[in-house]
């Protein structure tokens, strides 16, 4: 497990007293979105090299099973020796 600890006293980053004064609130933020950013009104079919930089209009799918057959990176099961009993 990994403990984070704040390493900034109170009155830093974010809740500095200066910054404060210029954060946005969540409800502004929400309602400067839809005037801040395009919608996606249509679609095109290009080639994958031609993509880069593109937004998906769908998933992608693969068209076979890749590989062909069923493989797992680590096959096996993880045992608490200590949880068993009798001989063997």
């Amino acid at each position: 497990m990994t403990v984070l600890h704040k390493t900034a006293a109170a009155g830093q980053g974010c809740d500095a007293p200066e910054r404060v004064k210029t954060l946005t609130s969540i409800d502004d933020a929400l309602r400067q979105i839809p005037e801040r950013v395009d919608a996606i009104n249509g679609t095109e079919r290009l080639p994958l090299a031609q993509a880069r930089g593109r937004i998906l209009a769908e998933p992608v799918r693969a068209r076979d099973m890749v590989p062909p057959f069923d493989s797992a990176a680590m096959d096996g099961f993880a045992v608490a020796c200590a949880t068993l009993t009798g001989a063997g």
